[in-house]
């Protein structure tokens, strides 16, 4: 397959890793498509879905929708600071696949074989805070992005026993007129050697500290 050159330079072009193949590495099965099945009409809904955290379950969730059978979603959003899973052309490191069970693993040439990168929009960020009122969220607290429907699927997040900064006087009646809690802005306060695995780049983080703090030269 030759795909046109403006296309391949774009941020919806197919991976390298799709389009070609290994002996020991073979392609994936071809996707037939029938004439039915492109007449067949599909309801069409232009909300804006919103999911917050880029992990196997939100995958999964995002998979069903992109690929439902009489439902279009045409404004499927994620917000991760990493962005997609396994969408990168960079070598993968083997000691990634042994923090993680087996059925929690996501496999990046599926990944790329599913290019849900070309279906869904992606935000790289972090969520700061929740307007439930206005239906806004705020993204590194500079960014403002409005939604429809918010699915929240975040992974495992740092809670420190005693939160940094918090105003244990801080009342009921000043909470209503406060859209976010002061309590989860001290969650990005962590320990040095404190690591949260939850996709592959805090992985490599904590791979990165323990060859270079731990194991001897």
């Amino acid at each position: 397959i030759i795909y046109p050159a403006e296309l391949l330079n774009s941020e919806k072009a197919p991976q390298n890793s799709s389009l070609t193949c290994e002996l020991d590495n073979p392609p994936p099965a071809v996707y037939l498509i029938t004439r039915n099945l492109l007449m067949e009409p599909k309801i069409v809904i232009n909300a804006r879905v919103i999911l917050v955290g880029a992990s196997s379950t939100g995958i999964a969730f995002l998979e069903q929708l992109a690929f439902s059978r009489h439902i279009r979603f045409n404004n499927l959003v994620l917000l991760s600071p990493h962005g997609l899973p396994g969408d990168t052309e960079v070598p993968e490191n083997p000691l990634i696949s042994l923090f993680y069970p087996e059925r929690f693993r996501q496999d990046r040439r599926r990944s790329g074989q599913l290019s849900l990168h070309t279906i869904i929009n992606v935000i790289p960020g972090t969520l700061t805070a929740i307007d439930r009122n206005r239906k806004v969220i705020t993204i590194d607290n500079k960014h403002e992005i409005s939604y429809d429907f918010m699915i929240l699927t975040p992974g495992t997040q740092y809670h420190p026993p005693i939160p940094i900064g918090a105003d244990f006087n801080f009342t009921a009646a000043e909470r209503k007129n406060n859209t976010c809690d002061p309590t989860l802005i001290t969650t990005k306060h962590k320990a040095s050697n404190l690591f949260l695995l939850n996709d592959e780049c805090s992985t490599l983080d904590a791979i990165s500290y323990v060859e270079k703090h731990l194991i001897p030269n």
